[in-house]
């Protein structure tokens, strides 16, 4: 029997550069890693690609690491200088490099082995846990002629990138805070080519500095840190986390910037009003001044997101000043997140800050109240997604009473015609919203939550199915006669309820559940038989055909249908509807098994599952924690 041969056509095909390629662009990194040792034409053909991307929190790539700092405790340095030779041989491929190890980032920065960069992120660096022993002759000097050693060194250490930088970029040299004069010098060493690999890449398009970084570079100047971005003329993402800079100088210098985030309060000297057009995105962990705020919006007139962590009245603005800064130009604006702000700047300042963003589509507020949601109604004529973040348990005590209704998701419903998504489980339905008109017909993401119904108790639940099964009231009492009424007002109630919610009819998304257990107080355990959780909210729906769950039937796009922490009284008539009417139904929340089934509770919901799940085995069961990224719902 003759041995198999490739035939030559396919040997053609295997041979063509442009295939391997673009077939390696596809694989995983162990799978490329082995394609490379097939044979020299696809090594050569792969290995940019396998190199194309280095990210050192990998596994592969933290064990180098240990390996290495495990070496220089024992004093070799064989690990070392294979780390830094990987970066000589094959750092001319690199384009995308993340670094969280200073091991990795003082072999990449070593040379100009590494300046085709397209993306440099920098993360959380890790530090080895020993420092470069001191030298032996610093024992035989005294404390001021260290001082005058220390200074010596450190001048003739940054004597060369002095003498070829435009500003100075070490000012002064950095407080010792322990360090061993050796191993200040080994940062003085990156500190340099650090500096000097960033500004080597010249067609970096995306960067992040680290905080961590303060650590162990040298305290570099800002008006060296501003030349250096500048000199870039690619970069167009910047994350600053590492030192604050004059915003002005960031949107006077950084002329492509599109995407820009900090992790300090944006501040500007105010000298500067020349324009970014091309910045679409900033933001900003810290509190913003409602002056910086509107500065901001003039500044980059064609800003489409904006997220700061807080606003605040400090520096206030009034409307004549506010209407020069704007140059009374109304922001592009579409999305803005907005976190913690003084309660003063909701109460005065809100209708001044939409009132200079018509064009708002999408709002995230740390706590939206009615006077944000009046001055939303108000100005904001296309806004369509509001969200308001929320987590953990919502129920304060095992025994709270019905939460107040929340007039800002009422002002919402009854005056923004364009609203598709309110995702603010923290808001609260309950009252006359049932009674009033909602503009809101496009609305198809709902999650909130629904209080206020009267209910009747279990027990007057079960006395209830007793009057109701012998169909006989003539000669009811009047206890009796009292809980029939009280039924029949329930049930009207909850199907004004439903009917409400299906005149939306373009509805995918209708969570009305939240977490209402705490686990760290509420979950106790007495004995092996005995735990003790808080109850589910009794004043919401019952989701009973009989009150009108049927209603909701028009919602034949409805894709996920919450009710965690609601105390319904699901059964199996009202799963094999909900099998049948909604056909597109993706996502239920209400009966996962985030507690043992030891709880009552929780062997009701655990049955009606597996119920469900022989109806709709294509139906995931979820957690009111998991988002809602991944669903069509999303606005």
């Amino acid at each position: 029997m003759q041995d198999a041969q490739t035939p030559p056509c396919q040997q053609d095909v295997f041979g063509i550069l442009e295939l391997i390629q673009r077939i390696g662009s596809y694989l995983h990194p162990s799978d490329l890693f082995s394609c490379v040792q097939v044979s020299r034409h696809w090594n050569s053909s792969l290995i940019p690609i396998l190199w194309e991307t280095i990210d050192d929190s990998m596994l592969s790539w933290q064990k180098a690491v240990r390996q290495q700092e495990d070496d220089m405790r024992l004093g070799g340095h064989g690990s070392q200088n294979s780390i830094r030779n990987l970066f000589v041989k094959h750092g001319c491929h690199i384009r995308h490099l993340r670094l969280h190890w200073r091991t990795t980032l003082d072999a990449a920065c070593s040379g100009m082995h590494c300046s085709g960069l397209r993306s440099l992120r920098i993360g959380r660096i890790r530090h080895p846990q020993i420092q470069q022993p001191e030298h032996d002759w610093m024992a035989d000097l005294d404390r001021q002629e260290q001082d005058e050693m220390t200074t010596l060194r450190w001048e003739i250490a940054m004597s060369d990138i002095s003498t070829v930088a435009s500003s100075l970029p070490f000012p002064t040299r950095k407080a010792a805070l322990g360090r061993t004069l050796a191993q200040q010098e080994l940062d003085w060493s990156t500190s340099k080519h650090f500096w000097t690999f960033l500004r080597n890449n010249r067609q970096l398009k995306s960067l992040c500095l680290n905080k961590s970084l303060d650590e162990f570079l040298e305290d570099v100047s800002v008006p060296y840190l501003v030349d250096t971005l500048a000199s870039l003329k690619d970069l167009s993402e910047l994350e600053n986390n590492y030192i604050a800079i004059d915003l002005d100088q960031i949107l006077g210098r950084v002329s492509n910037l599109k995407r820009y985030n900090s992790m300090f309060s944006p501040t500007g000297s105010g000298v500067s009003n020349q324009t970014s057009l091309q910045l679409r995105s900033a933001g900003f962990l810290g509190v913003c001044a409602y002056r910086e705020f509107l500065r901001i919006l003039s500044r980059a007139p064609n800003l489409e997101f904006l997220s700061v962590g807080g606003v605040s009245v400090i520096g206030g603005v009034d409307s004549t000043d506010a209407a020069n800064i704007m140059n009374d130009r109304p922001s592009q604006l579409a999305t803005l997140r907005l976190g913690f702000h003084s309660k003063t700047l909701l109460d005065v300042h809100m209708n001044d800050v939409f009132s200079w963003i018509p064009h708002l589509t999408t709002l995230t507020i740390t706590q939206l109240v009615p006077s944000t949601a009046q001055s939303l109604s108000t100005f904001c004529t296309n806004l369509e997604t509001v969200y308001e973040p929320h987590k953990g348990a919502l129920s304060a005590s095992p025994g709270q009473l019905t939460p107040m209704a929340t007039p800002a998701l009422d002002l919402l419903l009854m005056n923004c015609p364009t609203l598709k998504k309110f995702d603010g489980i923290r808001h609260v339905l309950s009252g006359q919203i049932w009674e009033e008109p909602w503009v809101c017909q496009g609305l198809n993401f709902l999650r909130c939550r629904v209080r206020g119904v009267q209910r009747l108790s279990p027990q007057e639940q079960e006395r209830y199915s007793v009057i109701d099964s012998t169909g006989d009231r003539t000669l009811l009492s009047e206890d009796d006669s009292r809980l029939v009424v009280s039924h029949t007002v329930s049930m009207e109630q909850q199907k004004k309820i439903y009917e409400r919610l299906a005149t939306l009819t373009k509805l995918c998304v209708v969570d009305l559940g939240a977490e209402y257990r705490r686990l760290h107080r509420d979950y106790e355990m007495a004995f092996d038989e005995y735990l003790h959780v808080n109850r589910p909210a009794h004043d919401t729906l019952e989701l009973t055909l009989e009150s009108g769950l049927g209603l909701l039937g028009n919602l034949k796009g409805l894709q996920v249908f919450g009710f965690e922490g609601m105390d319904h009284r699901i059964g199996q008539n009202e799963l094999q509807w909900m099998a049948l009417e909604w056909p597109q139904l993706q996502v239920m929340r209400g009966f996962h098994d985030a507690f043992p089934p030891r709880i009552d509770y929780e062997r009701r919901k655990a049955e009606l599952r597996e119920m469900f799940a022989m109806l709709r085995p294509d139906v995931k069961h979820q957690g009111v924690e998991r988002g809602y990224s991944t669903h069509a719902g999303r606005a």
